[in-house]
């Protein structure tokens, strides 16, 4: 038995014609027995959530959850931009069910998910994992450091990140 996943997105105003593109490719390519909820965050203005209809994810808009990214506890720091969105994905991911897929608004599925990519027959992940302690990313392990609480965190390496929440909290 494959686990469900939980989409997640995190989104600025200049990319709400590109949300709105991947809404329509999930429905398309995503059975809905695979998915635990679609989850937007928005990284902008609070008056960009009302911006932002869950009818676009048509017959899985009861999944769907639109956030700000102060209701998942981001609190303004010295990051900005693409280091914003990032910790923006890590906290959104905490919100989610058990396993979530990362993506960026510009992310379009063009192919049928198929869990057994991602997962083996008993629900553990494929893919290795990286530890997030020897990141490339700008200053990552000092970023890495503030994110996690333990050295065990780990996130997965290749294709869109997938994160388990039971190593995600932050």
């Amino acid at each position: 038995m494959y686990p469900k996943i939980s989409l997640v997105t995190v989104v600025y105003d200049r990319e709400l014609a590109l949300l709105y593109l991947q809404a329509k490719s999930i429905v398309n390519n995503f059975d809905p027995e695979h998915l635990d909820s679609i989850i937007v965050v928005v990284n902008d203005s609070p008056a960009v959530v009302q911006r932002i209809d869950p009818s676009w994810w048509g017959p899985l808009s009861d999944k769907v959850r639109i956030l700000h990214n102060l209701d998942i506890g981001y609190k303004r720091t010295l990051y900005s931009g693409w280091s914003a969105q990032q910790l923006c994905k890590l906290l959104a991911a905490t919100h989610a069910d058990d396993w979530s897929m990362i993506w960026d608004a510009k992310s379009i599925i063009i192919k049928e998910y198929d869990p057994s990519y991602f997962f083996d027959e008993s629900g553990r992940a494929r893919i290795c994992f990286r530890d997030l302690y020897t990141t490339t990313w700008p200053g990552g392990q000092a970023r890495a450091a503030e994110l996690f609480d333990s050295q065990d965190r780990k996130c997965l390496r290749f294709g869109p990140p997938m994160l388990d929440r039971k190593s995600t909290r932050l």
